[in-house]
């Protein structure tokens, strides 16, 4: 599970965005980066243990500019993966 660094590896990452948890549901987090949209209004965010990006996406979506810092090499690149897609 951990990678060479200690940290969540790429066994993790790859399935981590598949969780079944409530709180991975859109209906959980499309509400909470609402508020959190709001409360950045034109500034920036800056998110730690951002993962694959989980909060950092719906957030960018909204118009936010956002940074984020994670120890996982593997979810980072993971996310970075995803915004090279998405934008």
């Amino acid at each position: 599970m951990e990678d060479e660094d200690g940290y969540f590896g790429e066994a993790v990452a790859a399935r981590y965005d598949t969780s079944e948890a409530e709180t991975f549901r859109p209906e959980a987090v499309e509400p909470v980066a609402g508020v959190l949209a709001e409360l950045a209004g034109d500034g920036r965010a800056l998110e730690f243990g951002v993962g694959t990006g989980r909060i950092a996406l719906p957030l960018a979506r909204r118009g936010v500019a956002v940074h984020g810092i994670d120890l996982s090499r593997a979810m980072v690149a993971r996310l970075r993966t995803t915004c090279q897609t998405r934008w």
